[in-house]
C-alpha cells in the first residue's frame, strides 16, 4: 500500500511540472547554437530567407538583394529549403561565419516566422520580427533601408 501512495506522489509531482515557455529570442538563440553552434548575441540582425508565405516573387526579390550584405559581419543570414521556390544561388556554396544554410528547414520548426524576416536583435534579449511581404518588400530591396537600420551597401569590387 505504502510503494502506491508513493508511487501516486511521484507521477502527481511529475505530471505537474510546466513546460517553461521560451520567449523568441531563447527560441532563436537556441536554435543557431544546437544546430549551427552559432553564438546569437555576436549579432545585430538576423535575415531569414525561406520558402515560405504567400509572396513567392518578394521571396525572390528580398532573397537577391540581400545577397548584397553577406559580407557584413553583424548580421546573420538563415536560408532555408532547398531553394526549389527561391533562388538561393548566391548562398549556396559560400563559406561565412555568418551564412547559416538549412536545407532541411528545421528553421520552419521553431515556428518565428512564416516568410522570409528581418528580424533585429533588440538589447540582447529580445527580438522585433517583421515579416517580408507585398506591402514592405520593396523598402527591404531598394535601397537598404528598413524601420532605422541602414545596411551598408558593399563598395564595387
Amino acid at each position: 500500500m505504502k510503494s502506491r501512495v508513493w508511487w501516486v506522489i511521484v507521477l502527481t509531482f511529475f505530471g505537474c511540472q510546466s513546460e517553461v515557455i521560451k520567449n523568441d529570442f531563447e527560441k532563436l538563440s537556441e536554435f543557431c547554437s544546437r544546430e549551427f553552434n552559432v553564438k546569437l548575441s555576436d549579432y545585430k540582425s538576423v535575415i531569414v530567407i525561406n520558402e515560405e508565405g504567400n509572396c513567392i516573387n518578394c521571396n525572390n526579390s528580398f532573397s537577391k538583394f540581400q545577397s548584397k550584405f553577406l559580407d557584413q559581419e553583424d548580421i546573420l543570414f538563415i536560408v532555408s529549403g532547398y531553394g526549389t521556390k527561391v533562388d538561393i544561388s548566391s548562398y549556396v556554396g559560400k563559406s561565412s561565419e555568418n551564412l547559416i544554410l538549412d536545407p532541411m528547414n528545421k528553421f520552419n520548426d521553431i515556428g518565428l516566422v512564416s516568410s522570409c524576416a528581418f528580424i533585429e536583435i533588440v538589447n540582447s534579449d529580445s527580438l522585433k520580427i517583421t515579416p517580408v511581404n507585398l506591402s514592405n518588400v520593396e523598402r527591404f530591396s531598394s535601397d537598404g533601408f528598413f524601420e532605422g537600420h541602414k545596411f551598408e551597401m558593399p563598395s564595387p569590387q
